[in-house]
């Protein structure tokens, strides 16, 4: 593995450029830009997020903010209201 890494170290940074390259250019047509927010929204269920985590903080921080509570001061209040600890 160690050799490997060592002759073909730039094919790692060429892999990186053009993946960056690629989603910028995908986020330029509607149609991809669309594609790739599906698949950001669909991250946190990958990695054992539950589907309805945001259910109870959403409408309550929306509330907060509408009655001006800062942020910084409403998102303990938040913490306390959410089930699951992240």
């Amino acid at each position: 593995m160690s050799n490997f890494v060592a002759r073909f170290w730039w094919v790692f940074f060429l892999f990186i450029i053009i993946v960056f390259v690629s989603i910028k250019y995908i986020r330029k047509d509607p149609k991809g830009r669309y594609l790739f927010d599906k698949f950001l929204l669909n991250l946190p269920s990958w990695f054992g997020a539950p589907q309805n985590c945001g259910s109870k903080v959403y409408p309550t921080l929306g509330t907060l903010i509408t009655s001006g509570v800062p942020i910084l001061e409403g998102w303990p209040l938040l913490q306390e209201l959410q089930e699951t600890p992240f």
